[in-house]
């Protein structure tokens, strides 16, 4: 009988190979960014809080301004909870009634 031949071991990949294919990946994700074309309302009271914590992620990930509005909210509830960061972002992102989307995530 034959014996079977022995998988070929996997090369360990470099650092640089592994940091540049993170790099990457860290590159194609989507960022926020405001719509140039749509004048911002003029927001009062919670939106313009939240507005001004959006505006300050421009560029960054969807993820990266959930954490840093956990981390440091830009305002609370009379009840002294903090709101869900997501639904301030669906907010400024979607066209709604009375508001026209003022952010897109690209």
């Amino acid at each position: 009988m034959a014996k079977p031949k022995a998988k070929p071991k996997a090369k360990p990949v470099p650092a640089a190979a592994a940091a540049a294919a993170a790099a990457a990946a860290a590159a194609a994700a989507p960022t926020i960014q405001l719509i140039p074309d749509i004048k911002a309302p003029n927001f009062r009271g919670m939106r313009a809080a939240w507005y001004a914590a959006l505006q300050a992620n421009v560029g960054q990930t969807p993820a990266a301004f959930i954490a840093a509005t956990l981390a440091n909210p830009p305002c609370l509830t009379k009840a002294g909870t903090v709101e869900k960061p997501q639904g301030w972002l669906t907010f400024f992102t979607t066209d709604n009634k009375s508001v026209p989307a003022v952010a897109k995530i690209a």
